[in-house]
């Protein structure tokens, strides 16, 4: 299943997240996250995972496209997660 994030656009920088809480047991937390996105054309400036969320800023982007961000996650119990979402870059 792929995670519906707002639309943004092109001028924004947004931060979205995802939260793995229940994917979780109790008191395991994110450790690390890797970000992955297609298209190319769009850009992130910075990236992380607090408590059980995983984050990133997103800027630029093409008006009219629609983009697609993969999170794989490490947990403080050894497991790798991963969750997809996508959004589209509207003119506001």
């Amino acid at each position: 299943m792929t995670i519906a994030w707002p639309d943004k656009d092109k001028d924004e920088t947004v931060l979205y997240g995802i939260d793995f809480a229940d994917r979780l047991d109790d008191g395991v937390t994110l450790t690390g996250v890797t970000w992955s996105h297609n298209p190319g054309g769009i850009s992130h400036t910075s990236a992380g995972v607090s408590g059980t969320v995983a984050s990133i800023r997103i800027t630029g982007g093409a008006t009219g496209k629609g983009y697609h961000f993969e999170a794989e996650v490490t947990t403080s119990d050894g497991q790798t997660l991963v969750e997809r979402a996508a959004f589209h870059i509207r003119d506001r």
